[in-house]
């Protein structure tokens, strides 16, 4: 094969098109493939949890196989953005929220000012999209 920048414009597209389009089909096939497998696992966790359950216990182990252990996942979400806003507020509770900002909010306020808000970083990176016809 020859090298990459010895190549056409039409022959490179051609190529990276058809890459793109190997990959995509590997991925599809290994997620298709993956799902019973992630879905044995699933009923393989339920079964354990009842069992933990109905024996009142938290784990179980094997010395040639591994442990199997409860845990408990949890997750926060914002139902209402103004009661947690005014909480932080008045209760100087700031330690509640993460430090970030939106990029879209952001890119709306440079478009409008030409310019960022105070204390803000912006970047951007050229790059190549390739879209098939």
């Amino acid at each position: 094969m020859a090298k990459v920048a010895e190549l056409d414009d039409v022959s490179l597209l051609k190529i990276f098109i058809g890459l793109r389009d190997k990959r995509s089909r590997r991925k599809a096939a290994y997620d298709a493939d993956d799902v019973g497998d992630k879905h044995k696992q699933n009923k393989i966790e339920t079964e354990f949890l009842r069992r933990f359950n109905e024996r009142g216990i938290d784990n179980v182990s094997s010395r040639e196989f591994g442990t199997a252990y409860r845990a408990t996942r949890s997750s926060a979400t914002v139902a209402d953005w103004e009661a947690v806003l005014n909480h932080v507020k008045e209760h100087d509770a700031w330690e509640l929220l993460e430090r970030r900002v939106s990029k879209g909010a952001i890119q709306q306020y440079r478009d409008v000012h030409d310019d960022l808000p105070p204390g803000v970083s912006w970047s951007e990176a050229q790059v190549i999209n390739f879209r098939r016809k």
